[in-house]
């Protein structure tokens, strides 16, 4: 299967994440990050757009409000890195 998108790991932050994950979910992730990286139309249940958040998106709607704000900080840090 050919690759149609990039992911960009920003810093750090994403391998510390996913290091404190089980086994189980780490397979998950890895599933996920495959379709997002492999898929044409990647399945809403697995990348749902976060509302009134450009640029953002999450597996889940049960993430918490602290953490979509740190995504958003994350997020303009990258982009003014860039």
């Amino acid at each position: 299967m050919k690759k149609i998108r990039e992911l960009v790991f920003y810093r750090r932050y994403f391998e510390i994440f996913f290091e404190q994950q089980a086994e189980k979910v780490k397979q998950k992730i890895d599933y996920v990050l495959f379709l997002i990286t492999h898929a044409e139309h990647v399945p809403e249940k697995f990348f749902k757009h976060i509302e009134g958040q450009k640029g953002l998106y999450e597996k889940t709607q049960k993430t918490p409000a602290k953490e979509i704000m740190l995504a958003v900080k994350l997020m303009k840090e990258y982009l003014r890195s860039k």
